[in-house]
C-alpha cells in the first residue's frame, strides 16, 4: 500500500474506502493491532501477577506460580497476535452474509476485511484506556481477576461485576459505538450501499460477536 493511501484513511476516508480495496490495504491496521496487543499483554504482567496472587491459596509453591504466569503470557502473546486476524475475518464474514442476503449483488469480501481492519483500531482505544486506568490505580487496586478490566461502559450500573447484565451494559461504550459507526461508514463507501443498510449489517455483526463473548464469559461466572 502506498503511504499516501494510508494517510487518506484519516484525512480523506471517503476517497480511501471508495476506491477498490485489496487485502494489502488491511496489512497496516492488522499489524498495528497485533503490535499493540502484544505490547499490552506484557505491560499487563505485573497486574496479572497481582490478581493471580490474590486469587490463589497462599500455600501455592512459587515454582508453580511462575509456571502458571509463564504459560499465561506465552499464550497471551500468541492470542494477541492472532486476535486481529480472527476478529477481522469473522466480522467480514458476518457482514458479507447479511449484505448478500439483503442486497441484489454480492459484496466484495476483500473490501469488507479492509473495512473491518481499519474500524477495529478504535477498539484498541478501549484496551489502552483500560490499561491507563490500571496504571492510575496502581497494583494496590487489584484484588481479583475481574479488576484487570476496569469499566469503560455502562457496567457501573450493575453492582455485580461477574454477571451477564454487567457484561452486556459494559459493551455499551464510546469505543464500541464509534467502531460500529466507522465500520458502517466504511462499508457504505466500499460497497456502495445506503448507510442505513451498512449500519444494520455492522450493528448485527457486532451484536452477534458480543453475544458470543458474553456467553463464553458466563461459563466462568461460577
Amino acid at each position: 500500500m502506498e503511504a499516501a493511501s494510508v494517510f487518506d484513511v484519516v484525512v480523506n476516508p471517503d476517497r480511501f474506502f471508495s476506491r477498490r480495496l485489496t487485502y494489502v490495504d488491511a496489512v497496516v491496521p492488522i499489524l498495528l493491532a497485533a503490535i499493540v496487543g502484544i505490547g499490552l499483554s506484557y505491560a499487563y504482567r505485573p497486574f496479572f501477577v497481582e490478581a493471580l496472587l490474590a486469587s490463589l491459596p497462599g500455600d501455592v509453591p512459587p515454582a508453580a506460580l511462575d509456571s502458571v504466569v509463564s504459560k499465561a503470557f506465552r499464550f497471551g502473546g500468541v492470542g494477541a497476535a492472532m486476535t486481529p486476524i480472527v476478529q477481522v475475518g469473522v466480522t467480514a464474514t458476518l457482514v458479507f452474509v447479511m449484505l448478500a442476503a439483503c442486497g441484489d449483488t454480492l459484496p466484495r469480501f476483500e473490501s469488507l476485511c479492509v473495512c473491518a481492519a481499519w474500524a477495529a483500531l478504535l477498539l484498541l482505544g478501549k484496551d489502552l484506556a483500560r490499561y491507563g486506568m490500571l496504571l492510575s490505580g496502581g497494583l494496590e487496586s487489584i484484588g481479583q481477576i475481574t479488576d484487570l478490566q476496569p469499566g469503560v461502559g455502562l457496567g457501573f450500573l450493575i453492582a455485580e461485576p461477574r454477571s451477564v447484565a454487567h457484561d452486556a451494559l459494559e459493551a455499551i461504550n464510546g469505543f464500541d459505538i464509534g467502531y460500529v459507526v466507522v465500520l458502517a461508514f466504511a462499508i457504505g463507501r466500499s460497497e456502495r450501499v445506503r448507510f442505513r443498510d451498512a449500519l444494520g449489517a455492522a450493528t448485527t455483526a457486532w451484536l452477534l460477536l458480543q453475544a458470543v463473548r458474553i456467553g463464553f464469559g458466563a461459563l466462568f461466572y461460577r
